[in-house]
């Protein structure tokens, strides 16, 4: 014989999360996207399978709210765009110096700036048999490829500066006493320098240019170089030639031939040329 009143009910051992519930407990201020997303977690879900085909996070998918609330499928995720993949090419600086960023600042240009990891004492051993524009050329071409291997998407500027003296390099200083040797070579002396810039889109050198410009330092006692140093201080090192024109290194030249903008690192006018023409950069 039966008993009277109900049932006992079964216990529900390992019940699964129920997403609707959690649709249903929404608050009203909650707007259409929020039952949306709700809708496509739940989707996602029952097909936990599609998920991990795509590999995809949900995060990834931000425009659920284009679709309509009743017709989101798991299998519709492929039609919707992931704007991380699809986002448009940044331009990004390889490079460090201050001096070359103020200047892509200066001119409008939209960039982010990601130091390259390249080795650059170990890389111009490498190449140092080669002539000090080919040098310069080379060494922007593989900061410019170090980072593209990080940003295959963007479209990365190298840049690099090497200054010619007598035939040779001249590497920056590391120290205010070899500074101070420096400038005693270079006084009363012709020096060169040389700026060149690559840009590597999509794996492939884009465009490329080296300029040079031609610097004949006045004559320097001992004691005007010690106060030159004295006056600029430690940040002076980071400059290839113990120098910065536009600022107090201006007073130590004679004569000046050359675009102003490779002597501070960076061949501007064709680098926004090369800018403008492949849209980058709006004319």
């Amino acid at each position: 014989m039966l008993a009277c009143g109900n049932p006992a009910k079964p216990p529900q051992l390992h019940r699964k999360p129920c997403l609707t519930r959690t649709i249903a407990k929404l608050k009203p201020q909650k707007t259409v996207d929020s039952l949306r997303k709700y809708q496509l977690l739940l989707n996602l879900w029952r097909r936990p399978t599609r998920l991990i085909k795509k590999r995809q996070p949900v995060e990834n998918f931000p425009r659920y709210s284009q679709l309509p609330m009743k017709k989101i499928r798991a299998n519709q995720l492929s039609t919707i765009r992931n704007p991380i993949i699809h986002r448009k090419p940044m331009i990004v600086l390889a490079s460090a110096s201050s001096a070359r960023q103020k200047l892509l600042h200066a001119a409008g240009v939209s960039f982010i700036t990601q130091v390259s990891s390249l080795d650059e004492t170990t890389a111009k051993t490498t190449i140092q048999h080669l002539d000090a524009k080919s040098q310069c050329l080379l060494l922007a071409q593989r900061k410019a490829e170090a980072v593209s291997t990080l940003r295959p998407r963007d479209l990365i500027i190298g840049a690099d500066q090497i200054l010619e003296f007598e035939g040779k390099v001249f590497d920056k200083a590391a120290s205010p006493a070899d500074a101070w040797q420096h400038l005693r070579r270079l006084q009363g002396q012709t020096h060169y320098l040389h700026s060149a810039a690559v840009t590597i889109a999509n794996g492939n050198t884009a465009f490329q240019t080296v300029q040079t410009a031609t610097l004949k330092m006045r004559n320097l006692s001992p004691d005007q170089i010690s106060s030159y140093l004295e006056k600029t201080g430690p940040e002076i090192l980071g400059a290839v030639g113990c120098y910065q024109i536009e600022n107090l290194g201006i007073q130590l030249f004679d004569s000046i031939e050359g675009d102003y903008f490779t002597i501070l690192g960076l061949p501007l006018l064709p680098l926004l040329r090369h800018l403008r023409e492949t849209g980058h950069l709006q004319p």
